[in-house]
């Protein structure tokens, strides 16, 4: 299946954006996640970065102030966003879009580089 948002990327793509320096940000995370993204986009393991679901709760259901969620939404400016089955990774990277916000979300999420 293809993706339908603009934001949502595939793997290959996800891994030109993290050797040009992009950030992968991880929700929910396990240490096998963080190794598996590690591994995957060839990076180390510290550079994966954990998504607080504060934030999310912030940017998606916009608690606080205009001024923060603009704020708050901005820390996630160019990463690749990740997470299970990319459902939420979707909704986040439309949230952050509606803030004015470039993120990506990887199609699929860990199941997606899993079964590819």
């Amino acid at each position: 299946m293809k993706p339908e948002h603009d934001f949502e990327i595939g793997i290959e793509e996800a891994k030109k954006l993290v050797a040009e320096g992009k950030r992968v940000m991880l929700f929910e995370s396990n240490y096998s996640e963080v190794q598996l993204l590690s591994e995957t986009f060839g990076i180390d393991e510290e550079k994966v970065d954990m998504i607080d679901i504060n934030d999310f709760q912030i940017v998606y259901m916009h608690y606080g102030e205009e001024a923060d969620i603009k704020k708050i939404a901005s820390k996630f400016e160019d990463a690749v966003i990740v997470c299970q089955h990319g459902n939420t990774s979707r909704v986040f990277a439309d949230a952050l879009a509606d803030n004015g916000v470039k993120a990506y979300s990887l199609y699929g999420g860990i199941a997606g580089i899993l079964s590819g």
